[in-house]
């Protein structure tokens, strides 16, 4: 009898231990929406709808480096942007995680002119207009609104916090549906973008996963507060968003990514600003327990002057 239970204790732990790292190679990419204003307030973000084994915790570091440029009738933007991240993730129970973020941006020159360029000739990718004005600038007009801000290199453009709840649904070694919602602070104290924004959003997650392929699926609704982007020109109270992504592993160590993500418009005026965003993530993991690490990168797609021209991230993960 003794023997039966034992073995049957190690099952079970097995079982769990390899759903865990399962999960874990099968997670979405860990970058979150690039375009400017979606970036700037709470977004819902793709992620696995899998729950890990209770007690687990995991810490993640990110670095982003992004290039914006847009030039319209209403307004033209041509700066490089920095993120640093850190979140934490726990399994409280078997059915309930809980996660904190932070997330820090600053305008730096990371020298992605170049690289976006050649990556635009790469791929085939439309320059629009970028290779026809001078490379590495800081600027930000919009005649119409008063706005022109120049050379802010080195100014905080987001310090965002973010507190959510993910409740697990339905779970099976195959399919899970998950509900999450989440609460946003940002506070820039001073400078040209000096903000405080206070949000709350709410996402539903689904995934699948079988053998080497897994797929995660997300559809989620944010609120925001009246703030203004510029004199005049004010955030929508209300933003949805999409995401689905695929994941296929190569190995036990090596997995390879692709994502495409929508936003709703996030301004209620009559710019580009109010249109839809949409972004793909290409990445890789290489994931050897309690380590993750992550290459990726992320390009603008369909409107090209309301979001990130294009990023490249890198996120390290150790899970307890």
């Amino acid at each position: 009898m003794k023997l039966k239970i034992f073995i049957s204790k190690t099952l079970v732990i097995l079982m769990l231990a390899s759903l865990s790292k399962a999960n874990a190679g099968a997670a979405a990419m860990q970058v979150g929406a690039q375009a400017p204003m979606q970036a700037s307030s709470l977004t819902p973000n793709l992620q696995s709808a899998f729950g890990q084994q209770v007690g687990s915790s995991t810490v993640n570091f990110g670095f982003t480096a992004g290039s914006v440029w847009a030039e319209t009738a209403d307004y033209t933007a041509d700066y490089y942007y920095n993120t640093l991240s850190f979140n934490y993730t726990q399994q409280q129970t078997e059915r309930f995680s809980w996660q904190a973020n932070w997330q820090y941006q600053y305008s730096g020159n990371n020298h992605l002119d170049t690289i976006t360029i050649w990556f635009h000739d790469a791929f085939g990718f439309d320059q629009n207009g970028r290779d026809q004005v001078a490379k590495h600038q800081n600027r930000i007009l919009a005649k119409e609104y008063g706005v022109e801000i120049v050379d802010f290199d080195g100014q905080t453009i987001n310090n965002a916090f973010t507190l959510s709840g993910q409740y697990q649904l339905w779970q099976t070694p195959h399919h899970a549906l998950s509900l999450q919602a989440a609460i946003y602070y940002n506070y820039v104290p001073s400078g040209e973008f000096k903000k405080s924004n206070f949000e709350q959003a709410v996402q539903v997650n689904y995934s699948y996963q079988y053998q080497q392929h897994s797929i995660n699926t997300m559809l989620g609704v944010s609120y925001r507060d009246d703030s203004e982007v510029f004199a005049g020109l004010n955030y929508s109270h209300t933003a949805y968003a999409f995401a689905v992504g695929y994941n296929y592993a190569l190995s036990q160590h090596h997995s390879l990514a692709i994502e495409y993500k929508f936003f709703s418009g996030a301004s209620d005026g009559d710019t580009d600003l109010a249109e839809n965003a949409n972004e793909v993530v290409i990445g890789y993991r290489y994931q050897n327990q309690p380590w993750q690490f992550e290459v990726v990168s992320i390009e603008n797609i369909r409107n090209m002057d309301n979001s990130t021209d294009i990023a490249f991230a890198i996120n390290a993960s150790y899970t307890f």
